[in-house]
């Protein structure tokens, strides 16, 4: 709060992300994935945003503050070993969960290469959301 003026916050953030824990991005193919994240981050405090390709998250990711992003490794248009890379390129400190249930290569050989490029964190589909709640928490704390 400001001294002079107590009702005026210093929290640059926009309102609907002052009074949340965090924000996060969620970059998925499947609207239900993001829609199943979406509700219990919310539910757990966060705000969050959407996002269903690599390219349209990059634009999410440049334009608003984020503090989190989950980000799934198949996906069409920019798939997210190159979404992962762009990201770690220019954002290098905000901390990126993998996403996968594999595809064309397995899960667990697509969550490998997450780590090799970056990813805090893989989590193999389906996930448990309870785990995945967590583990945005205690990123963020």
């Amino acid at each position: 709060m400001n001294d002079e003026n107590p009702s005026e916050s210093t929290d640059s953030r926009p309102l609907a992300l002052a009074d949340s824990l965090g924000h996060v991005l969620i970059i998925d193919d499947d609207p239900g994935v993001r829609s199943v994240l979406k509700r219990s981050l919310e539910k757990a405090g966060f705000s969050c945003s959407e996002a269903e390709n690599g390219n349209e998250g990059l634009k999410k990711l440049g334009g608003k503050t984020v503090d989190l992003v989950i980000l799934d490794m198949l996906m069409p248009e920019k798939e997210g070993a190159e979404t992962l890379r762009e990201i770690r390129a220019t954002w290098p400190v905000v901390p990126l969960f993998a996403i996968s249930g594999g595809g064309a290569i397995s899960a667990d050989d697509c969550l490998r290469i997450a780590r090799a490029l970056g990813a805090d964190k893989v989590f193999r589909k389906p996930f448990d959301l309870k785990d995945m709640v967590a583990s945005v928490q205690s990123a963020l704390a």
